[in-house]
């Protein structure tokens, strides 16, 4: 008889776990909330004003999303805390589908813009993506036949891979199009030094400059050439035209030459396959001065070692530390009180200085 393995074990517990879950879940009847993690996308019809999630006799609106033309809404928001392991699409929100606003699936796993029986959207609709995408068919001889897919519709993603040095290590990377204000990058979740943008179903920018949160003035951005550019003036990566003369919906940028072999260094960087052997370090080793400072320095350090609340400026006059000089002064003489709390708020600015960085 063969000895079961470590595995087989793991395999075992879980089913026995698993088991034990749903079994549970059948005694306390339906799920008080939609039993999956995810994220719906709607397209709202040109006709429609506005489109919310109903299940279990509650609604839940659409916000709008972040990529262009779309409405979104977590599946943790639908139904409430009432039972519901579907949901359907309806217009008002009044729980009336009878009213030929809400979006069904029937028997045969086709949308219909109509008042049709049919069963509404579940978990399995959301695939291995934790995304559901519900839009109108693109076919104009179908326009009141939706379609859904768990993969986001004309997708494209550009990838780019940073300097791996302190700089760009300390700092968050922004991506600025068509002149716009800068947003940051995605990280990359699997490989460090990478970053994203996703692009759904949307015009891509003629224009990319990357560059980063501390560095306002873009003097050491990235672009077309990457890095190094020679004039120091970084040449805007028309985007749109390199997915264009690539034909690809993935496009990956190594922005590092230090990093190139051969394939990468004939195409500048660029490439359309993932360059999985690319990858930057996970952590990075940043020099640093920590001290502790004093009253010749910072007014919040002038203080008596035993003051106390209470104690009058005569007493606070032994204050033999406080200097009138000093650069940032909290009291406007030796007598003032400084409380010696150990934490002192007010001595680090609430906002960010004019080069972004800390004051």
């Amino acid at each position: 008889m063969k000895r079961e393995t470590m595995k087989q074990k793991k395999a075992s517990i879980n089913r026995v776990v698993f088991g034990l879950v749903f079994f549970l879940l059948g005694i306390g009847g339906a799920f008080a909330v939609m039993p999956c993690e995810g994220t719906v996308y709607f397209k709202i019809p040109s006709t429609w004003t506005s489109a919310y999630a109903v299940a279990g006799g509650q609604k839940a609106v659409f916000a709008p999303s972040t990529y262009p033309g779309w409405s979104q809404i977590s599946a943790s928001a639908i139904g409430g805390t009432n039972a519901a392991t579907e949901f359907f699409i309806e217009q008002t929100g009044a729980n009336d589908c009878n009213s030929g606003k809400c979006v069904f699936r029937d028997s045969m796993d086709v949308l219909h813009l109509s008042n049709a029986p049919g069963r509404g959207f579940g978990c399995t609709d959301f695939g291995t993506t934790g995304e559901l995408w519900i839009s109108a068919n693109p076919d104009p001889a179908f326009p009141n036949v939706p379609y859904f897919n768990s993969v986001a519709p004309d997708v494209k993603y550009f990838y780019v891979f940073l300097p791996d040095d302190a700089l760009w290590k300390s700092a968050v990377p922004m991506m600025s199009s068509n002149g716009a204000p800068g947003e940051a990058l995605t990280a990359d979740p699997v490989r460090c030094g990478w970053y994203f943008k996703r692009y759904i179903d949307e015009a891509l920018p003629t224009s990319v400059i990357i560059y980063r949160d501390d560095d306002l003035n873009q003097e050491n951005a990235i672009g077309l050439y990457g890095a190094w550019d020679d004039d120091g003036v970084a040449d805007p990566i028309p985007l749109s035209t390199y997915f264009s003369l690539y034909g690809t919906s993935n496009l990956y940028f190594v922005a590092d030459d230090s990093f190139w072999d051969v394939t990468l260094e004939a195409e500048g960087g660029w490439s359309t396959a993932d360059p999985t052997t690319v990858e930057g370090s996970c952590s990075y080793n940043l020099a640093a001065i920590i001290y502790d400072t004093d009253a010749s320095l910072h007014g919040a350090f002038t203080c008596v070692p035993n003051w106390s609340p209470g104690q009058t400026p005569a007493q606070a006059a032994a204050n033999a530390c406080y200097y009138d000089k000093v650069p940032y002064n909290v009291v406007s003489s030796a007598t003032g009180q400084v409380p010696c709390i150990g934490v002192t708020p007010g001595i680090v600015d609430p906002i960010l200085g004019t080069d972004g960085k800390p004051v």
